[in-house]
């Protein structure tokens, strides 16, 4: 079920959330409410020319982004750190949620101080989550008919959404990552092996 704030009947209009009813029995707490105060919108041609500092991609238009609901209409010199994000995959929506609970829900100044005061009280705690947690993002992303479209980010088809989708869907955006190890040293030779042990064995005044 996708769930929506606001009045469909004035300016602000209806605002599709990130949550979904599941999140309460799926995620920790502070999860279930970041994601109960993120926005789901898709960019628009003043998205795209509004100063980024820092973005390494350029937004595409009509791609996936996720905003505060309680500065989403501020102006965007006066928003706090990680106000907006657009999300490369549906992968990093997760990674993107963790950033603005650490960056911008606690210092924001129109989030009302209750919210602050208990997303402080639950960053006490030692919740830790885990890759089910992202495969759960990621399920609830297609549930809400985003999808992954190459290298140019995250983009909601409405016809998916609504769709149930098995493991072997989900586990294909779940792959992780492949980090590059350094090259081993090469195995010293059998010749400079044998010097070194016969010089290592040898009485202190004999070594040269």
């Amino acid at each position: 079920a996708i769930r929506t704030i606001g009045n469909p009947h004035n300016s602000v209009g209806l605002i599709l959330l990130l949550s979904m009813p599941e999140d309460r029995h799926c995620l920790s707490e502070t999860l279930a409410i970041i994601r109960n105060n993120v926005e789901v919108f898709t960019a628009t041609e003043a998205d795209i020319n509004a100063p980024a500092p820092g973005r390494k991609r350029p937004i595409q238009l009509g791609q996936v982004g996720l905003r505060c609901v309680y500065c989403r209409m501020c102006r965007t010199g006066n928003r706090i750190k990680r106000a907006t994000c657009f999300p490369s995959s549906m992968r990093r929506i997760y990674r993107a949620v963790i950033d603005m609970k650490l960056d911008h829900f606690k210092h924001c100044p129109y989030v009302p101080p209750g919210l602050k005061q208990r997303l402080d009280q639950l960053s006490q705690g030692t919740t830790r989550s885990t890759g089910m947690t992202v495969q759960y993002f990621i399920r609830s992303a297609m549930e809400l008919g985003m999808m992954d479209i190459g290298n140019d980010g995250v983009f909601i088809n409405l016809k998916r959404v609504g769709k149930v989708y098995d493991d072997s869907e989900i586990n294909n955006y779940c792959k992780p990552i492949k980090v590059k190890r350094a090259a081993p040293h090469p195995a010293p030779k059998p010749r400079a092996q044998a010097r070194a042990l016969q010089v290592a064995s040898m009485p202190t005044n004999e070594k040269r």
